[in-house]
């Protein structure tokens, strides 16, 4: 019974030995979430770095007095006060609220990092995409708003948008102050 058990429990020899191939190389692209910023310029941020996106009517936004223009004002999420920001204006572009109008709901990217979350106002988001982040390239000068380098971690070659750095966004004086 001994030696019957053991031909059973024998592994099966996977199919990529058997024909000699080596298996492919595991996929180190990180998932980011694309938006528009302003004309062709898009923002991307790292899956990892957003908590949830929000679709927030106007009315559900509590306006903050005495805080800098960018900020939006706060709203309830999950049970806490989140701050919001226009992050166009803060990173230089016009408003999202001239983007979007009055009427829509604000889409709303939570970004976490280093123990802290905002929501970040932006007009809407696109897609979702794989991007191998270790061919990320600088920012030539005048590319973007100055107000926008601050947060940029680098440029996909081939025009394909700045991906933001989260960390940074979060540091922003504004929020020192706030």
């Amino acid at each position: 019974m001994t030696a019957i058990n053991s031909a059973i429990v024998t592994q099966p020899v996977p199919l990529l030995d058997a024909l000699g191939l080596a298996p492919p190389p595991p996929d180190t692209r990180q998932r980011l979430l694309r938006f528009p910023l302003w004309g062709q310029d898009s923002g991307l941020l790292s899956l990892a770095d957003i908590a949830e996106v929000l679709r927030v009517p106007l009315g559900n936004v509590l306006p903050v007095p005495g805080v800098p223009e960018v900020v939006l004002g706060i709203c309830n999420w999950r049970g806490d006060m989140l701050w919001l920001v226009d992050f166009n204006a803060l990173s230089g572009y016009p408003s999202i609220l001239e983007q979007v109008g009055g009427s829509l709901p604000l889409t709303i990217l939570v970004v976490r990092a280093q123990g802290k979350a905002v929501g970040l106002g932006v007009s809407q988001f696109q897609d979702i995409e794989r991007h191998d982040l270790t061919h990320l390239q600088g920012a030539a000068p005048g590319l973007f708003p100055a107000r926008l380098y601050p947060f940029i971690a680098g440029v996909l070659p081939g025009d394909q948008g700045a991906v933001l750095n989260a960390a940074a966004i979060l540091a922003a004086s504004c929020w020192q102050t706030s």
